[in-house]
């Protein structure tokens, strides 16, 4: 991962729901780095800034559940204060995906969906625990 992120990862923001979600992922599997904590710091304080301007409210119409379900992914994989916020909301963005996955993409979104319910092996202490 060092490798992917050195060349940026001092100026990383994102304002992208997906991204975020990703870089949370990613910056699980090295916590104890700096360029981890860095890359965790930024994406969570974007997607504290996303939910507090609305990103995943509105009208579904105009908003992609794929890109919200990288987030609650992200997010997922910190067992950490800050996560335990988003518990709540993750539940209810899967509660308010629920009905209408098939609605605009039949194949990505349905996958994220089920990542983001059990994201078992996504996480990296997953292995650990079998």
């Amino acid at each position: 991962m060092k490798s992917l992120v050195s060349v940026r990862y001092k100026s990383y923001s994102t304002n992208d729901p997906l991204d975020a979600g990703e870089a949370l992922w990613l910056s699980h599997f090295f916590p104890e780095f700096d360029y981890s904590k860095q890359l965790k710091s930024q994406a969570a304080t974007a997607v504290e800034s996303l939910y507090k301007y609305g990103e995943f409210t509105g009208n579904p119409q105009h908003r992609l559940a794929f890109r919200e379900f990288g987030t609650t992914i992200g997010v997922q994989m910190h067992n950490d204060l800050w996560q335990k916020e988003w518990n709540q909301r993750v539940e209810e963005l899967h509660q308010f995906w629920d009905g209408s996955l098939y609605s605009r993409d039949n194949d990505i979104t349905p996958i994220m969906f089920c990542t983001s319910l059990i994201p078992g092996v996504f996480i990296n202490s997953y292995l650990d625990s079998q």
